[in-house]
């Protein structure tokens, strides 16, 4: 019995210590996706939206870029994830860039995409927030990023 017992219990220890290292290659993997976003948006994404804003300021529209990284609770759960948006300021300026039309992307570090998220809402009007699909980190380019803001842009001329 105690035999048993010694065989069971190695077994569980095994498959535990099977699975924490499981874990932590997938955490690893993932900390290197973040990682590549991070040094895509420094060399492509951040400059692509900074000239695709200039260019709209050219023609009357107002932009900014807001840019946040992933913070952790106290806790270790996840209190704000990494994000870049170009948001098209309306009115006078003021508010969180949820509540103006903008483009978000932003990494999902488990499934390895980029995700996209946008808003058509003008104050005093209606519109759509919400996700707009993901797209693989290597296909986010400066021409695919015009493309997602001239569409951006043509929906809230309507």
């Amino acid at each position: 019995m105690a035999l048993l017992i010694s065989r069971v219990t190695d077994w569980l220890r095994g498959l535990f210590e099977w699975q924490r290292k499981a874990k932590v290659a997938k955490e690893t993997k993932g900390q290197q996706f973040l990682k590549a976003f991070r040094e895509q948006c420094a060399s492509t994404i951040r400059p692509a939206l900074q000239r695709i804003g200039e260019h709209l300021q050219s023609k009357g529209m107002q932009t900014r870029i807001e840019q946040s990284e992933e913070r952790l609770a106290h806790d270790g759960r996840q209190e704000s994830r990494e994000e870049i948006s170009l948001v098209l300021v309306m009115g006078d300026g003021y508010g969180r860039h949820v509540e103006m039309p903008h483009l978000s992307l932003w990494p999902d570090k488990y499934k390895e995409v980029v995700r996209l998220g946008q808003s058509t809402i003008v104050p005093g009007t209606g519109g759509y927030r919400g996700g707009i699909g993901s797209v693989k980190l290597d296909e986010v380019t400066e021409e695919f990023l015009e493309q997602k803001v001239v569409a951006l842009v043509q929906k809230i001329l309507r």
